[in-house]
């Protein structure tokens, strides 16, 4: 079976990364033929990530630029789509008559979205193109797992939505390779790291619980926070804080350094769909996490046995405090979350549900 893969980014982006890229060498070893092109370059996705800085101006220019050459990259993918068993477009989307033209030419794709898109990302929501740009996105969305043949959706949240245009859905969850995502022996520390793994996108609903570590510091110093991949400007004076670039090949290493894990997360429409990746990332390497009550993290988190769910500063504060403070309940709550891990987001088992897609589309794909 030959099978196109169309994820936004390279494996610099996060979701492409989880949901595509990961499974295509056990695919492969599954008898799949798998042809991986994204669809914009990693110097795109840098700028609109804020990664790199450049002026508004300049920014605007990258994206029409880009916009403009991703579409008739699309083109050339669409009119080559016979060529293959199956498509697989991951959360990209495509102007109705051009995905019209890919239907028609090979019917047999699947959506796959791990992401709230149908609704307005308000990080990139910067100006007026933006905004007019992501309002048609959410609406190109809509189209796409309607006339697909079948929808891959993260999370069920996001499967509810897809369900409303489309019958033929699975779900996916963010899966991770615990081959390789294992806990590290940890030596006894004087110091406890309290870590957080993101993005510039992120970044600001860690800033919205900084008063936290400033009044933990004045508690107990027992604790340094690292953040990986957060904005450039992030900073939080009068504490012990590391502050690192995330890299692709260090991100092992870096949740490895961690004792506990943090989750913020706001409770906005278009963050109520997203599974939180950092929560299972932290519990594949034995570590505890503390998390919002808001949004999927009580699907993940399960309040007190692998970790701590918290409604407001008081309770970030308190769980944070003492899982500082206790050793054994940090050990026992990270095993709890490694065997929860291993059960529920092996990548293995979580590739059978790819393959089970793509039998029932390339047998039936439906126009």
């Amino acid at each position: 079976m030959k099978v196109l893969f169309l994820t936004q980014f390279s494996s610099l982006g996060g979701s492409s990364r989880i949901q595509v890229i990961q499974f295509l060498p056990i695919l492969q070893e599954r008898g799949v033929e798998c042809t991986h092109k994204e669809m914009y370059p990693d110097s795109f996705y840098r700028i609109q990530m804020r990664i790199k800085k450049i002026n508004k101006l300049n920014k605007k220019f990258n994206l029409i630029i880009n916009l403009a050459w991703v579409f008739l990259k699309k083109i050339w993918f669409s009119l080559s789509a016979f060529r293959y068993d199956v498509v697989v477009i991951q959360k990209d989307t495509f102007p109705v008559t051009l995905f019209a033209i890919l239907r028609f030419i090979n019917p047999k794709i699947v959506y796959e979205i791990d992401d709230t898109i149908f609704e307005i990302n308000p990080f990139l929501n910067q100006g007026k193109i933006e905004e007019v740009l992501l309002k048609y996105q959410a609406k190109l969305c809509k189209n796409m797992m309607k006339k697909s043949a079948w929808v891959i959706a993260e999370n069920d949240y996001l499967a509810n939505e897809a369900k409303k245009h489309n019958s033929h859905v699975s779900v996916l969850s963010a899966p991770i390779d615990n081959r390789i995502y294992i806990p590290k022996e940890k030596k006894e520390v004087d110091v406890v790291t309290i870590g957080w793994m993101g993005s510039p996108s992120t970044t600001y609903m860690l800033e919205d619980i900084s008063e936290v570590f400033k009044e933990l510091y004045g508690l107990n110093k027992n604790f340094r926070l690292k953040v990986v991949g957060a904005s450039s400007d992030f900073n939080i004076e009068g504490i012990d804080l590391i502050k690192k670039d995330w890299s692709e090949s260090e991100q092992l290493s870096d949740l490895q350094s961690f004792d506990i894990g943090l989750m913020p997360l706001d409770d906005s429409p278009f963050q109520r769909g997203r599974l939180g990746y950092k929560m299972i990332q932290y519990m594949s390497v034995g570590v505890p996490v503390v998390a919002s009550n808001v949004g999927l993290n009580p699907t993940v988190v399960r309040n007190g046995q692998n970790g701590f769910l918290v409604d407001n500063k008081q309770m970030w504060k308190d769980r944070l405090l003492q899982l500082i403070e206790d050793k054994d309940l940090r050990e026992e709550m990270g095993k709890t979350g490694l065997l929860d891990v291993e059960k529920n987001f092996s990548l293995q088992s979580k590739a059978n549900i790819y393959l089970g897609v793509f039998e029932n589309v390339s047998n039936t794909g439906k126009i």
